[in-house]
């Protein structure tokens, strides 16, 4: 292979691989809050005022929210819980809305984004910009991934580079071992698809699973409730046979007092006819 034909493949290898840095990463997030920003100033010129910041924290807030909230319908097996009961949370819609209150309208948006960044487009136009930067803005979790993904691209490159440095020979049995190595994995892939049915059937077996689980844990609090309930009706015949047993003493007591009563006016009236008697002596 020519001198000339390596140095062209290396120019247009350059040319299409375009590396992510930082500060390209940086210029995306500008560009998004900014335009955000921009935008939701025009829904409301007069009272409504936000940063580009703003805008990203925000936006960072709610992709958290969310994510939250999907890890909880994901073990959902727990149900709701006592400290969801003194919150009034009774349902698992409710705890999902108390964790975000916006599941609903993010949901749409955010459950079937795209799992990897898009690569950058020199010929795209701001809209596509815009959309990419929005992407990596949901999808991205920290720096520290940023940079652990442009090393690795940057080594793939630099392999890249000392591969074309070698002769025809060479190249050609590079491209042989490629071969050998893409057949098979897709021999690998065939077996993966002959295989795929089966976790589907382990997962459909959890998912029952599960479900048994939120069954059974229902059928336990409404056990409880039950129980609380008989509780609290003896609780309420217990106090009521009280109150009749006071009502009762209250009335013997009463009954003693008039009949005391009585006693006491017969003695006066003894005593007044004993006195009549001696003065008319």
């Amino acid at each position: 292979m020519s001198s000339n034909s390596k140095q062209t493949r290396k120019n247009s290898n350059k040319q299409n691989y375009f590396q992510w840095k930082k500060e390209h990463i940086l210029s995306l997030i500008e560009v998004l809050g900014k335009s955000v920003a921009k935008e939701l100033e025009k829904l409301n010129h007069d009272s409504f005022s936000i940063t580009d910041q703003q805008v990203q924290s925000k936006i960072k807030g709610l992709n958290e929210g969310y994510n939250k909230a999907r890890d909880y319908l994901r073990s959902t097996g727990e149900g709701i819980d006592d400290d969801d009961e003194k919150l009034k949370i009774e349902t698992i819609k409710a705890k999902v809305l108390n964790i975000e209150p916006f599941f609903d309208e993010l949901d749409p948006l955010i459950r079937d984004r795209p799992k990897s960044t898009p690569h950058f487009n020199a010929d795209s136009e701001l809209t596509d910009l815009l959309h990419q930067a929005e992407t990596f803005l949901i999808n991205s979790s920290s720096v520290d991934e940023l940079d652990e993904k442009e090393e690795e691209e940057e080594e793939s490159f630099d392999q890249e580079e000392t591969r074309e440095e070698h002769d025809e020979v060479e190249v050609e049995v590079v491209e042989e071992a490629n071969n050998i190595s893409n057949r098979k994995r897709s021999g690998d892939d065939e077996l993966r698809k002959k295989t795929a049915k089966k976790p589907r059937k382990g997962a459909a077996n959890i998912a029952a699973s599960l479900l048994r689980m939120v069954e059974a844990k229902a059928e336990i609090e409404k056990e409880k409730i039950k129980h609380r309930a008989e509780i609290d009706d003896k609780r309420f015949e217990l106090e009521k046979e009280k109150m009749e047993i006071m009502r009762q003493q209250v009335a013997i007591r009463l009954q003693e007092c008039k009949e005391r009563s009585l006693q006491l006016e017969l003695e006066l009236e003894k005593l007044k006819e004993k006195n009549r008697r001696e003065n008319q002596e």
